[in-house]
């Protein structure tokens, strides 16, 4: 099969009730299959439909064998990327690409751009060719691969140093994940006291239980100590291995973190015999 659906195309009678069919193989396939069940007249009539197809319907991109062992169809289908962000970037490129266009951000920052060098262009240059004039501050190291994008970068200390002004969105994607719990929370806990960031951005790993394993730190902020609020954008499905693990990206209103939880302070992190749990 292709590597690209089709649904509803609209012909000059209206759009088409039907899936399409690709090439000759899908309708040798389907023809076989009905014929099969006794519906005799379905090899002609897939046969007359690909041959009144315009050319330019029929896409060819993608190997007709799908590999077994674990692979999705939606990566034998979208196996090369997503708006020119490569694998293994696509998933969150899509991620915070509409976590921008669902809040309507324009001042956005992003901590770690020479990380993110990879997907984050991509989506800046995707958003401004829609009319959305994002305006991208990277807060790190200058580094290249941001050329014509009019990017501010800004070297700041993110776990002491106030955030810049009226920022929309701030992006952190794999910062709390690389950071022990208590760096993650002094993080967190900057970025509301700063009073100058609207919407943050980071990814969640639901199955998480915020315990450091072998090096990594899955970070669950549906838990304690986080206790995040109701998302107000939630892209699923982000990791690339989803068979194995769930990751979402989660876009969270900053003036609600830790209101209305008995969420910890940094002493009773790192002493929890100093923690008051209050009913």
């Amino acid at each position: 099969m292709s590597n690209q659906l089709i649904e509803d195309i609209a012909i000059p009678d209206g759009p088409l009730a039907f899936p399409v069919l690709r090439d000759e193989d899908d309708a040798t396939k389907a023809s076989s299959t009905y014929a099969h069940a006794g519906s005799s007249w379905i090899p002609s009539f897939a046969s007359n439909v690909m041959n009144s197809l315009p050319s330019h319907w029929i896409i060819e991109s993608a190997p007709k064998t799908v590999e077994r062992g674990g692979v999705s169809i939606f990566k034998a289908l979208r196996s090369g990327g997503w708006i020119g962000c490569e694998r293994p970037f696509h998933l969150v490129c899509k991620g915070v690409y509409r976590a921008i266009k669902a809040t309507n951000a324009i001042n956005v920052a992003n901590i770690g751009c020479e990380r993110d060098v990879a997907w984050l262009p991509h989506i800046v240059r995707k958003l401004r060719e829609e009319f959305r004039m994002v305006q991208l501050t990277c807060i790190g190291d200058r580094t290249s691969g941001f050329d014509g994008l009019d990017v501010k970068f800004v070297a700041m200390n993110v776990y002491d140093d106030a955030f810049p002004n009226d920022t929309d969105l701030l992006v952190a994607y794999k910062l709390m994940q690389s950071e022990t719990l208590i760096s993650g929370m002094k993080f967190l806990k900057n970025v509301k006291r700063s009073g100058t960031v609207d919407m943050l951005v980071v990814e969640t790993f639901p199955q998480g239980d915020n315990k450091m394993r072998d090096g990594v730190l899955k970070v669950n902020t549906a838990i304690a100590p986080f206790w995040f609020p109701g998302a107000v954008y939630q892209y699923s499905n982000a990791a690339e291995n989803e068979e194995s693990e769930m990751m979402q990206i989660v876009t969270v209103r900053v003036a609600e973190m830790f209101e209305g939880r008995n969420t910890p302070t940094m002493a009773e992190l790192v002493d929890p015999r100093k923690r008051v749990v209050q009913e």
